[in-house]
């Protein structure tokens, strides 16, 4: 039996999912596995079963093959009722939440409404989809059927229907559920954008999908014993799909204000939970107790060399990677960010396990001759060139995978020339193939190095992979011919090593000395004020008290000061916000000089004594040294490489320079807090948090409680002002009236209810 008969990956993952082809499939639902963002939605949508007033329309925005659909699938079949097959395959969720699973279970069946997006009014689509859910929800129960399901049949055969007509008939319908005792009314609106680009192309401005799209939106916020509920998914918010159509793209961005917006994009951890749940092995004990080792082992080099995405642990890592034998660990990391960056998130993902062409998984397994091969990184490359051509969102995105392919198209051609030259040396020494073979190693071994470096170079932000030489050691190349080929690569100018990250690039190089140019500017920079330059560089964001913004509805926040020993006037100013000022200490004698400084301090100050200070500086130093070399070197300016070059240098600068100052936060028992003349105790970020609330509580101890947004701010927005004024005239008008006669709920109405209501101000 080979080892592409022992390894199979589920089918039902590599086909696209279809909100109202894939409703009520069993097989779709079994296979969805719950990720922490899909379980996080859930629970708001759980809490939003209950009879009280509060927002039920959900946004879901994000890319192709991102798993809103299957999301929307798996919340269809949530809702259908105790006798509905889908429901009972949807208690895979209680693997995840044995609560959340039976809060679900306990619901009573929900008339579920699922339409996909085409270029043609919302409006028509909405009621035959509409009347297509009504008439299954009727059917096979006993008694009538209520007169309005014949009225919806009867408009969705209407070439045209009024938006308020069509909202009056789902208010008919939301009661004639009620009445029976149903759970409520859902709407899955898929591919919702396909809706917004038609209307955009009409001539006459006409705005009915943007209109009943609010109208839904805002009746879901009334509670009922049928309650009615929303969810849109799309690939941008509604102004997007209205790009510099002024007041248009205006309405629709007041439209998107109606949903909860949902980022609906996975971590490279949650994507690789869901592919390990789709492969199945057929091995023997022996052998798994091996992959186990080998990717226990695998992990924990690559944590150790900082190559695991953000938040991946080694062991959490280790367990991915066996579920996913025979992919290379490193291969394995690698796809999520490439599917996600150049192709269709999880849909390109699990093509790519179906797929049967040349460089697909399937066809990858079956060359694998013996257990222990795996499938490597340069693999995956060769898929994305051939079978899987790349999208690019940006210039600099296909600039960067043209680079990659240069490279390896350079490292073939100085293959082919060192294969070349070795058969004329053996020809002139009268020496056989065999001894070739036996030769220096490099022949075959640069290509799928060179692919490989690529890869990894393309990977970004918190996903990205170095090509360390600790990462490159753990693909399934001898030592001795990893350090020949990456000899023959840096020879050639095929790959270049960048000291100052510890990895290989395989862009173009330059003669720019860029560790020279650093230097001299940082002998110019000289002592720099740290306190000082911090403050005007305005690096850091206020921090937000958070307990306590949210117990009293005002978001409220300390503004960031720095002084040290040298410039402790930088505290002295006092405004009126409450002040976090961190004393940034570097030699022994700065205590004394912050104890100093921080007597008679206003109760509105929070004093912290960082005794850290200089790593901060050289942090910062590196920094302004760069941006100089950026600003005044002659040679970046005409040599794009060495822009190039720098450019990354500074950013990786930065990025280390604001680990440093989040370090003030993150790691708060590094430092000593004061508050009103004594030390507080703070261990970890969960107690300063608490500490920096209590502050408040005691700064704003006689401010009025006003919980809502729209006033509770330092700048009102034009829709918050409006709905001041309109306030303004109920007042004036109708103050004899209960709620000041404001009818439904606009803006003015929530203000009301905040200010005047709850505070007994109109009686």
């Amino acid at each position: 039996m080979s080892l592409a008969d022992r390894i199979k990956v589920k089918t039902c993952y590599t086909r696209s999912t279809n909100v109202e082809r894939d409703s009520g499939a069993v097989a779709t639902v079994a296979a969805y596995h719950p990720t922490t963002r899909g379980v996080a939605l859930l629970e708001d949508v759980a809490a939003a079963l209950g009879k009280g007033n509060q927002p039920r329309a959900w946004s879901l925005i994000g890319p192709y093959g991102a798993g809103k659909s299957t999301f929307g699938v798996f919340l269809h079949a949530l809702l259908g009722g105790k006798d509905c097959a889908a429901t009972e395959a949807a208690k895979i969720l209680g693997k995840q939440s044995r609560r959340l699973a039976t809060r679900f279970r306990r619901q009573k069946p929900w008339c579920r409404v699922v339409l996909t997006g085409s270029p043609e009014p919302l409006s028509r689509r909405l009621l035959t989809a509409l009347d297509a859910a009504a008439s299954a929800f009727w059917q096979g129960r006993p008694g009538g059927r209520p007169r309005v399901l014949r009225d919806i049949h009867e408009a969705a055969t209407q070439k045209t229907v009024p938006e308020r007509h069509i909202l009056a008939l789902i208010d008919a319908l939301q009661d004639a559920l009620e009445r029976i005792g149903a759970g409520g009314l859902l709407f899955v609106l898929d591919e919702l954008g396909k809706f917004l680009e038609f209307e955009v192309r009409q001539p006459d401005g006409h705005m009915g999908s943007t209109y009943l799209l609010q109208e839904l939106a805002e009746r879901t916020y009334l509670g009922r014993k049928a309650n009615l509920m929303l969810f849109v998914l799309q690939h941008q918010t509604f102004d997007m799909y209205a790009p510099g159509m002024g007041e248009l793209q205006n309405e629709w961005a007041k439209v998107q204000g109606r949903f909860q917006t949902v980022s609906f994009i996975e971590t490279t951890e949650q994507t690789l939970r869901v592919l390990s749940a789709a492969f199945e092995h057929d091995l023997t004990k022996r052998e798994e107790n091996q992959i186990r080792r080998w990717s226990k082992q695998c992990a924990t080099a690559l944590a150790d060399a900082n190559a695991l995405p953000l938040g991946l642990r080694a062991d959490t890592a280790a367990q991915l990677f066996t579920a996913c034998y025979p992919m290379h660990p490193v291969a394995l990391l690698v796809l999520p960010v490439l599917c996600a960056r150049f192709a269709q998130n999880e849909r390109t993902l699990f093509s790519y396990f179906g797929s049967q062409e040349p460089h697909g998984f399937q066809q990858a397994v079956k060359r694998l001759e013996r257990f222990g091969e795996r499938v490597p990184p340069d693999e995956v490359y060769d898929y994305f060139i051939q079978a899987q051509p790349p999208a690019f969102a940006t210039p600099l995105a296909q600039r960067t995978w043209a680079e990659v392919t240069t490279a390896a198209e350079r490292a073939e051609r100085e293959e082919r020339k060192r294969a070349d030259g070795s058969d004329d040396q053996q020809r002139a020494n009268g020496t056989g193939n065999q001894e070739h073979a036996n030769g220096s190693g490099i022949q075959g071994d640069l290509v799928p190095l060179a692919k490989t470096v690529g890869l990894l170079n393309l990977t970004t932000g918190n996903d990205a992979i170095p090509a360390s030489e600790a990462v490159l050691r753990q693909l399934d190349t001898p030592d001795d011919l990893l350090q020949e080929s990456i000899a023959a690569g840096v020879g050639a100018s095929i790959l270049q090593y960048r000291k100052f990250a510890d990895e290989y690039r395989v862009w173009q190089g330059t003669d720019f000395n860029i560790d020279e140019h650093i230097a001299r500017e940082r002998d110019k920079l000289g002592r720099i004020g740290l306190a000082r330059v911090l403050t005007e560089r305005g690096v850091t964001a206020p921090i937000v008290a958070r307990r306590h913004s949210i117990e009293t509805g005002a978001l409220r926040s300390f503004e960031i000061v720095y002084a040290d020993a040298e410039h402790r006037e930088l505290a002295e100013g006092r405004g009126l916000k409450p002040r976090l000022v961190f004393f940034l200490a570097e030699k022994r004698g700065d205590k004394s000089v912050f104890h100093a400084a921080r007597k008679g301090a206003h109760e509105r100050d929070v004093w912290v004594l960082h005794s850290n200070g200089a790593a901060l500086r050289a942090a910062i130093v590196q920094v302004l040294a760069l941006e100089r070399v950026q600003r005044n070197a002659q040679e970046v300016a005409s040599d794009p490489i060495a822009a190039r070059e720098v450019k990354e240098r500074l950013k990786t600068a930065k990025a280390t320079e604001q680990q440093a100052l989040y370090a003030l936060l993150r790691e708060p028992a590094e430092s000593k807090w004061y508050w009103e003349g004594k030390q507080q105790k703070v261990l970890n970020g969960r107690a300063l948090q608490a500490a920096l609330s209590d502050v408040m509580d005691h700064v704003y101890r006689d401010s009025p409680k006003v919980r809502n947004e729209l006033i509770n701010r330092d700048r009102l927005s034009s829709q918050a002002a409006a709905a001041r004024n309109k306030l303004f005239a109920y007042m004036l008008d109708s103050a004899d009236q209960l709620g000041l006669g404001i009818a439904k709920y606009p803006p003015e109405r929530a203000i009301y209810r905040s200010v005047f209501e709850r505070g007994g101000l109109h009686t």
